[in-house]
């Protein structure tokens, strides 16, 4: 069943749709602009609406320009943004299990996946082997070292939650925070051949 269910999710089908002459000429522009067809431009806006956008209003997400956001962290100190990011860790949890099955690191990372998609973010996650086994995860974005900040504190809170450290899951986390990324390392991970798939993926 698994296996159909996979053939099935790798097919294409024709759709005859009947749109407005002037959303199409707009659909035609933003396609050349990506240098796409049509098709595929569409099939990519579909793609990001089931996968993020038909979940926004249920989140209680809202447009807000990244020039605001930095200018209100401007406002905080390094510590207090911290102490917002570890706020946000319950709703962060109820958000990724909105998208995932599991209540655990292999669903947090999906998540971490799809937000980087969504805000455009560059996202990089590798394995290390030396000295210990370690999972590595960069974001690259463009919202100053507070942004760096925020993602430790939010992150830092989530991970205690889903890692414990009396588990002994781990040997240690590792953050690193500048104005253009974001890092953490998670030194020493105990993790099944499921999750280094997850993480070996670029």
């Amino acid at each position: 069943m698994a296996g159909k269910k996979e053939r099935l999710a790798g097919k294409s089908r024709p759709l005859l749709l009947r749109i407005p002459s002037n959303l199409l000429e707009s659909l035609k522009i933003e396609a050349a602009k990506d240098d796409a067809s049509v098709n595929s431009f569409i099939t990519t806006v579909l793609k990001k609406y089931i996968s993020w956008g038909r979940y926004q209003e249920r989140l209680g997400f809202m447009p807000l320009h990244k020039s605001m956001v930095k200018t209100m962290l401007e406002k905080l100190t390094p510590e207090e943004i911290e102490e917002v990011g570890k706020m946000q860790k319950d709703q962060t949890i109820r958000d990724f299990l909105l998208f995932e099955s599991g209540y655990n690191l292999k669903s947090f990372i999906q998540w971490i996946r799809l937000r980087c998609r969504v805000l455009g973010f560059d996202l990089r996650i590798k394995e290390e082997f030396e000295p210990d086994y370690t999972i590595f995860v960069m974001i690259h974005h463009d919202m100053g070292e507070n942004w760096s900040l925020y993602y430790k504190g939010m992150f830092s809170a989530v991970l205690q939650e889903l890692l414990p450290p009396d588990e002994k899951a781990y040997d240690q986390i590792i953050f690193e925070t500048n104005r253009t990324s974001f890092a953490m390392h998670i030194v020493g991970l105990k993790v099944d051949d499921d999750m280094k798939e997850i993480m070996s993926v670029d």
